[in-house]
């Protein structure tokens, strides 16, 4: 769910000219926050996982799931950052607890604060749902790791920038890094976009949930490319497409001691706007 924020683009080329070439536009890139905007999204998870232990395979599973997401602006702070109240719901089928043979739909919804600078530099993060500790720092170094923080400067097509995150793991710091690139503009789903391409490593530190049935810990190193589609006269994202390829090394701990195992798994994200609402 990473990069759902609204996006404004300032700064075009006052000389307006219809027939001048994509990289002679020059824009910034900034988010604008207004009190009361709100916007809604629907998110289609593709998945395939597989779950090995030493030379053997313990499970395969594929899934679809579709995630309903909003977001509003609930206030506007003096120095340009906001905050915003984001919902998230979605349903997943589970075994139930008295007859594993029978599944189930279940329905989760999800809520957060989150307090973000207008390059989009994350100030803080709150969740207002219940969440153990260990999800919610690796929620927080998705977000932090995965979000792009623009640059000051007006940028045209062919631009790119780097992030980089230190994060430190038992056997010492490492650091990822996402590259992202403005590459064209473009029309999409009606509205006129500026289309910014992604590429990065993201390292993310699973901590143990001890009040968990079975606590599992380790490291999830996740592989990012995408595409997303930005209306820069509305402020808001318009489209995301993205893959996750994720390499995890992790323990549960089972019968007394930690076992390890390996997780690797493909994602395709399709993040599209449904509703835009302004007060």
């Amino acid at each position: 769910m990473k990069k759902l924020l609204t996006i404004l683009v300032v700064g075009l080329v006052l000389t307006g000219l219809a027939g001048c070439a994509q990289g002679d536009r020059s824009v910034t890139l900034q988010f604008r926050f207004e009190p009361g905007l709100s916007t809604k999204y629907e998110q289609i998870n593709k998945r395939h996982a597989q779950i090995t232990s030493g030379d053997s395979i313990v499970r395969k599973e594929s899934s679809t799931f579709a995630m309903s997401i909003e977001q509003q602006v609930l206030e506007v702070h003096p120095d340009g950052s906001a905050t915003i109240l984001e919902t998230d719901q979605w349903d997943y089928v589970h075994p139930r607890t008295d007859d594993s043979t029978v599944m189930d739909t279940v329905r989760e919804v999800r809520k957060l604060e989150i307090i973000v600078k207008s390059d989009g530099r994350i100030v803080d993060l709150k969740f207002l749902t219940d969440t153990s500790p260990g999800m919610v720092k690796y929620l927080k170094n998705f977000y932090e790791q995965g979000m792009p923080i623009f640059p000051r400067n007006e940028v045209s097509p062919g631009y790119s920038w780097t992030q980089t995150t230190k994060v430190i793991l038992p056997e010492g710091p490492m650091e990822a890094s996402t590259t992202f690139k403005l590459t064209s503009f473009a029309r999409e789903g009606g509205y006129d976009c500026a289309v910014i391409e992604c590429d990065g490593n993201l390292i993310l530190p699973l901590e143990a949930d001890l009040s968990d049935d079975t606590p599992r810990r380790g490291v999830d190193r996740i592989s990012t490319t995408g595409v997303t589609y930005f209306a820069y006269k509305e402020g808001v994202v318009v489209q995301q497409r993205e893959r996750w390829i994720i390499n995890g090394e992790r323990e549960r701990f089972k019968d007394g001691q930690w076992e390890p195992y390996e997780l690797t798994s493909e994602t395709d994200v399709d993040f599209r706007l449904k509703k835009l609402t302004r007060k």
